[in-house]
């Protein structure tokens, strides 16, 4: 939910021309991604991979983003553009290797990584 709130408020932005619309496309790309990931591997798996502190991270620094843009903090804007593209494409290849591991162990791992999966 909070994936789609950030995403609501950037669609908002860039369809007001106040956020750059390739980088709208990034963020929704990249948060599909770990959505299909995430039904893929539960369909395969019946586990579903857990929020990561990575993906937390992303969020923050994607909902201060959005913070700046819709605050008109000019600033601000550029920065933490560059911080929330650069944490979107970490917590993005870090589900991305999750789910790659998870998908080859069948879904086995530790408690910490997976709900209603079975454990190692």
């Amino acid at each position: 939910a909070d994936k789609i709130a950030v995403d609501a408020v950037l669609v908002c932005l860039a369809a007001a021309r106040e956020f750059p619309p390739w980088a709208l496309a990034v963020f929704l790309v990249r948060d599909a991604g770990i959505a299909a990931g995430a039904v893929v591997l539960a369909r395969r798996t019946s586990s579903v991979p857990r929020a990561s502190w990575p993906g937390k991270a992303a969020l923050v620094g994607l909902a201060a983003m959005a913070v700046a843009f819709t605050a008109d903090l000019r600033p601000l804007e550029g920065p933490l553009l560059a911080a929330g593209l650069s944490l979107a494409a970490a917590s993005g290849a870090w589900y991305a290797l999750l789910f790659r591991r998870l998908a080859a162990a069948g879904g086995r791992a530790s408690g910490t990584e997976t709900e209603g999966g079975r454990p190692a």
